[in-house]
């Protein structure tokens, strides 16, 4: 509707890099959460039971504990621009997690992902100890410099 865009404009930019990334920080935290943890991230057992719940409605829930003043102009919208974020997250750490599987093409060239891996290495979200290999040490330490969110969503 006319009255739900103008809204949207109303609503500053969010500025998720700010602080050290403190609102993209405070959104994980929020993913982890029991209540949302299932929806965003898998179900731990095959008997968990799932919510019910969509992305939507439940990224609008986390937009009203992160962002209350502006979820008084329009929920919806700041639900929408959570989960734009989210699923920004998501893409982004799905790329990286690649170059784990696919090593020798080192972070940069995400792009040019074999199909079938050259190595499949896995690290912990704990991240590597004295027993990964120095090269998955070193891919996992550039996935970090470019994607600290890394090691939370994996």
């Amino acid at each position: 509707s006319q009255s739900q865009r103008t809204n949207e404009t109303k609503i500053p930019v969010i500025k998720w890099a700010k602080n050290d990334y403190e609102l993209t920080w405070a959104l994980l935290t929020q993913l982890e959460l029991p209540a949302n943890h299932t929806l965003f991230f898998g179900k731990a057992n095959k008997s968990d039971n799932t919510t019910g719940d969509t992305k939507l409605k439940v990224t609008k829930c986390i937009a009203e504990v992160l962002f209350p003043a502006e979820c008084k102009i329009s929920a919806t919208a700041m639900g929408h621009r959570v989960r734009q974020k989210v699923e920004q997250l998501f893409t982004t750490y799905k790329l990286h997690v690649k170059c784990l599987r696919c090593t020798g093409e080192g972070v940069g060239d995400k792009d040019n992902v074999p199909s079938e891996p050259t190595h499949d290495f896995y690290v912990t979200a704990q991240g590597p100890d004295e027993n990964t290999p120095q090269e998955a040490v070193n891919i996992w330490e550039e996935i970090i410099a470019e994607f600290p969110f890394f090691p939370q969503l994996h």
